[in-house]
């Protein structure tokens, strides 16, 4: 019985994760930070769970999810639990790519470029779908390192290329973050 309430608030606050991901790219942001933020404990309930029943789905899920939310706020912990789920993760899952840029993005906010670019080399050049944050795109995570590496071409090189794809699929919070 205890299981299934486990499970069940796993599902409840991966699922929180999701709609908040979505949420914070548009014009609720505060509200959807403001209403997810404080439930950092049942966030990390819902991973331990996820990544101790070795649910892939479920963490992945998770960790795909909260890059916008927990990145530019400074939430490392969560970059941690990516990193964590790459672990259980075969790369061939759909949402692997998400989880190496989340661990990346997380490197790479500590100041660790090396392990950063190694993480998200591992993406082998995956791109994330439309609505995925900014922050989870590994490709994005080598740009941004290759700029305080002293890069600039490189960097700027994907930066105008990834303004032209963001408008091209109306993608505003990535064209944002590109221009």
């Amino acid at each position: 019985r205890h299981e299934g309430a486990a499970r069940r608030h796993a599902e409840y606050f991966v699922g929180l994760g999701e709609a908040a991901s979505r949420g914070v790219q548009g014009v609720d942001e505060r509200a959807w930070i403001e209403a997810t933020l404080p439930n950092v404990d049942n966030l990390r309930a819902a991973f331990e769970y996820a990544f101790a029943e070795r649910d892939v789905d479920l963490a992945l899920r998770l960790v795909s999810a909260l890059p916008e939310l927990t990145h530019v706020r400074g939430m490392y912990e969560a970059d941690e639990w990516a990193q964590r789920s790459l672990e259980l993760a075969d790369p061939s899952h759909p949402l692997f790519a998400a989880a190496v840029g989340c661990a990346a993005r997380g490197a790479w906010g500590v100041g660790d470029f090396a392990r950063a670019d190694r993480l998200a080399a591992l993406a082998d050049g995956a791109r994330l779908g439309a609505g995925t944050g900014r922050s989870g795109h590994p490709a994005d995570v080598a740009a941004d390192v290759a700029l305080y590496r002293g890069d600039v071409a490189a960097a700027e090189a994907y930066y105008r290329s990834e303004v032209d794809r963001a408008a091209r699929f109306a993608e505003e919070p990535s064209l944002c973050w590109a221009r």
